[in-house]
């Protein structure tokens, strides 16, 4: 059976770049900038030309969400990278490739960090969690499901998914727990949105 309840949020998680990981703090967005440039050979003037256009695709790719919904628009964006096709259309941008590869891992860093917020939040995940993954294991986890569900377009099977986790954590017993864990979040984001419905009302 696929696992429809984190569907949406891992599809929206999945959008490059990621349209809705809300605001982010400075001290993530400082952290990604120097992981991703340390990552990258990108000069200092075309990555602040890249970040103007990370801008513009994440509000562009908002306003798609809003107009389509999220399947409908990540089912257009398959295979499509808004970013990639501004960042060659660009005439000011020097090295386009080290401008791109810069964006990527400012883009996946900033995806890490919004899913790992979530879990944050969750007291009824790190209850079930308690301590027998770690941080590094926990976004391995997070990045391993996205990744499953980018692939078959949000129609991934537990069992495929549970997989995916032992290969990636390198053992079945870290897996089991991962499944615990994520039903845990399924369960807090669920009522997080009946939360955020009954205040609408």
């Amino acid at each position: 059976m696929a696992s429809q309840a984190l569907t949406t949020t891992f599809l929206l998680l999945l959008a490059a770049p990621c349209a809705f990981c809300g605001k982010m703090s400075s001290e993530n967005k400082d952290a990604c900038l120097q992981e991703a440039t340390a990552s990258s050979s990108v000069s200092e003037e075309d990555r602040e030309k890249a970040m103007e256009i990370n801008k513009q695709v994440r509000k562009e790719m908002r306003q798609m969400f809003k107009e389509k919904g999220a399947k409908e628009a990540i089912k257009e964006l398959k295979g499509r990278d808004m970013t990639a096709e501004k960042v060659d259309g660009a005439e000011d941008i020097k090295d386009k490739e080290a401008a791109k590869n810069f964006l990527k891992a400012f883009e996946k860093c900033i995806r890490s960090k919004f899913a790992m917020r979530g879990y944050d939040k969750c007291q009824k995940a790190k209850e079930v969690n308690n301590d027998r993954l770690t941080g590094e294991e926990l976004s391995t986890m997070i990045a391993t499901m996205m990744k499953a569900h980018k692939e078959s377009e949000g129609t991934v099977s537990e069992e495929d998914i549970e997989k995916k986790l032992t290969e990636a954590l390198g053992s079945e017993e870290k897996a089991k727990v991962a499944m615990e864990v994520k039903k845990a979040l399924q369960e807090c984001a669920t009522e997080f949105k009946s939360m955020k419905a009954a205040k609408k009302e």
